[in-house]
C-alpha cells in the first residue's frame, strides 16, 4: 500500500513539470465539498461509513490530446473525513466525476444534469492518525455536492 501511495505522488509531481506551458491540472477557485460514503478495503463487512470530502486538485480538458481527454478529464484528488458512530478517519481519495465520459464518447447519463456523482475507485484512509495510525485502502462515492466560489 505504501508503494502505491508513493507511486501516485510521484506521478502527480511529474505531470505538471512535463507540460508546464499548459495548465492541465487546476486548483479550485472556491470550496467544493461533497457528502457520500466510503467502504474500507480491510474491513468491508462493517459496511459503509459516511464521508465528507473537499476537492484540492482536478484535471481539466487539454486541447492537445483531443478525444484522449476521455481518459484525462474529470479526475480529482479530494481530502476525506470518514466517520460512523464510533470512529473518525481521515484520508485522500482519487475520484472521477461520473458524467465526464459523456463529453467525449457517445454515452449519455440521464441524471448527470440533476445529480453530481463522483466515484472514488481508490483512496487511502488513516484511522487514529495522531496516536496509533492505521493506514488502509478504501473506495466510495460522493453524491451531494456544495460549491462556494470566491
Amino acid at each position: 500500500m505504501k508503494k502505491l501511495v508513493m507511486n501516485l505522488l510521484m506521478v502527480l509531481a511529474l505531470v505538471p513539470m512535463a507540460y508546464a506551458d499548459e495548465p492541465v491540472i487546476a486548483l479550485p477557485t472556491g470550496v467544493e465539498v461533497k457528502q457520500g460514503f466510503v467502504i474500507p478495503w480491510e474491513n468491508p463487512e462493517n459496511g459503509l461509513m459516511n464521508m465528507s470530502t473537499a476537492t484540492i486538485m482536478r484535471t481539466e480538458e487539454w486541447d492537445d490530446i483531443g478525444k484522449w481527454n476521455a481518459l484525462w478529464d474529470g479526475w480529482m484528488i479530494d481530502l476525506a473525513w470518514a466517520y460512523d458512530a464510533n470512529t473518525s478517519q481521515f484520508g485522500v481519495m482519487l475520484g472521477r466525476h461520473l458524467g465526464t465520459l459523456g463529453k467525449y464518447l457517445p454515452i449519455s447519463y440521464p441524471l448527470a444534469d440533476k445529480v453530481d456523482i463522483t466515484l472514488y475507485p481508490i483512496g487511502v484512509i488513516v484511522a487514529d492518525p495522531f496516536n496509533d495510525p492505521d493506514v488502509s485502502g478504501a473506495s466510495g462515492a460522493g453524491i451531494i455536492k456544495l460549491s462556494l466560489s470566491f
